[in-house]
């Protein structure tokens, strides 16, 4: 019998059929074990060739794949290590050069820690620092006057009125909606406003009565343009008070907000996106009485009415065509209400913002600290070894905190106690206080920590 004839039987002589593939695989694993790969010939199955002392080629595949990601991993982390020593280096000392006797030097000095805390302010960390916000949240007026004989008229709620359709809601209401714009260098921002009174007197959002920029108030109705005068603002309910030189324009009807239920009509009416006043029909879907903005307690109406960003200062409107409320977009986006859902500032919550507004340019007792900050940037954290907290941009003349000797590149980590890791925990802390209270601050200071008792005083009186 020939071999090949050999290799078709088995032990007891059952007949497989040749096999080009197990001839070939045979005679190349036959030198590791030919009596294991004779038996699995004869059952008709491949051998595995596989010695449990000894590992595949698939195994030590793996074994070398894990093994390099082993020490790539480790490269990178030791390479990250160097780089955080090498700018911890750069940042804590400098490089001197001298000339002895025509003899140059190089010597390694350590900087001053004072330096290096003030280099926060100017180095391009996370792209730059964001804008430093002031812990007040009131404003003077444009032209520094004080207004004193307007306020908002608020209409009482009488029962069994009758309701207006959507389309009389905006016969009623449209005339009373202008279109706000703001121009400041290449910017222009674009929202709605609320005529109050017959000479002039605007509600508007205070994210478009930006200080400093060129306001501009088109009243469809008449098709007449005029610049604004910023009355006042108030950033923590978003609300601001605009004046035009105008006479004989259609005030609107305001409603008593707190009349107000779950399930009644509403419209939104405000300036849409190619410059005119729209209309958009829903209910009222809730009262939130709690919410909090800006660090600021107060109450919002959610409604199923539709807004954008140029709807923000215009009107929210009842069933009886009254506005019983300011529309504000931002803060419903903000506040991460669902998709759907807006807000607007109630007209009753609305009256004493305004009212302060006109007469004083401001609302009183509102407390600050005569400071603006931003929140300490992560890069600069791990960098500079700084502790999380709010930094201090600038410190107002005058102010409890100046009198005291908080300084620009001072870091705040913790107020009465609690500790502090942005500027939105900071406002919330400052707003749960009241004008005159005194409060303790740590401040962080050249490696080392210090308490500081800081006077609040009201945003008016810093300048």
């Amino acid at each position: 019998m020939t071999g090949k004839e050999k290799r078709e039987k088995d032990d007891g002589g059952a007949q497989v059929q040749p096999s080009y593939y197990f001839e070939g695989y045979y005679d190349s694993v036959s030198s590791v074990a030919p009596d294991t790969h004779k038996r699995a010939l004869a059952r008709g199955e491949e051998a595995s060739g596989h010695d449990e002392n000894n590992p595949t080629d698939a195994e030590q595949t793996i074994a070398r794949g894990i093994l390099r990601t082993i020490l790539i991993a480790a490269a990178l982390l030791a390479a990250l290590v160097c780089l955080v020593f090498i700018v911890q280096f750069a940042m804590s000392y400098e490089l001197a050069v001298t000339n002895d006797d025509g003899k140059v030097s190089f010597v390694f000095s350590k900087k001053d820690p004072a330096q290096t805390q003030e280099e926060l302010s100017i180095l391009p960390l996370e792209g730059v620092l964001p804008q430093f916000q002031p812990d007040g949240t009131g404003g003077q007026s444009a032209a520094g006057v004080r207004h004193t004989e307007a306020s908002l008229l608020i209409s009482p709620y009488r029962a069994g009125q009758t309701q207006l359709t959507f389309r009389q809601i905006y016969e009623h209401c449209a005339g009373s909606i202008v279109i706000v714009t703001s121009t400041k260098e290449d910017e222009t921002l674009s929202a709605s406003g609320i005529i109050m009174t017959e000479d002039g007197y605007i509600i508007t959002s205070s994210g478009i009565a930006a200080h400093g920029a060129r306001t501009i108030v088109s009243v469809p109705a008449d098709k007449t343009r005029y610049e604004a005068e910023i009355v006042g603002r108030d950033d923590a309910t978003r609300l601001a008070v605009l004046k035009i030189s105008a006479s004989g324009l259609t005030p609107a009807v305001f409603g008593d907000s707190d009349s107000l239920s779950e399930g009644d009509i509403a419209a939104a009416i405000g300036n849409t996106a190619n410059g005119t006043v729209a209309i958009s029909n829903g209910i009222i879907s809730a009262m939130d009485e709690n919410a909090s903005y800006n660090g600021f307690a107060i109450s919002l109406i959610l409604t199923s009415a539709a807004m954008n960003e140029g709807t923000s200062g215009g009107a929210l409107v009842n069933g009886l065509g009254q506005i019983v409320g300011i529309a504000e977009f931002e803060i419903g986006r903000d506040m991460g209400y669902p998709q759907g859902i807006n807000c607007a500032i109630p007209t009753t919550e609305a009256k004493k913002v305004v009212d302060e507004l006109i007469r004083y340019g401001y609302v009183h007792g509102r407390p600050a600290l005569g400071i603006s900050m931003a929140n300490v940037p992560a890069a600069a954290s791990v960098y500079y070894g700084f502790p999380v907290g709010v930094y201090v941009g600038d410190v107002a003349p005058g102010s409890s905190a100046y009198e005291q000797g908080i300084r620009r590149g001072d870091i705040i980590v913790s107020f009465n106690g609690r500790p502090v890791k942005n500027t939105e925990e900071f406002g919330e802390y400052k707003n749960s206080c009241a004008v005159g209270d005194t409060v303790t601050l740590v401040v962080y200071r050249q490696r080392e920590f210090y308490s500081v008792d800081v006077v609040l005083m009201d945003s008016s009186e810093i300048g």
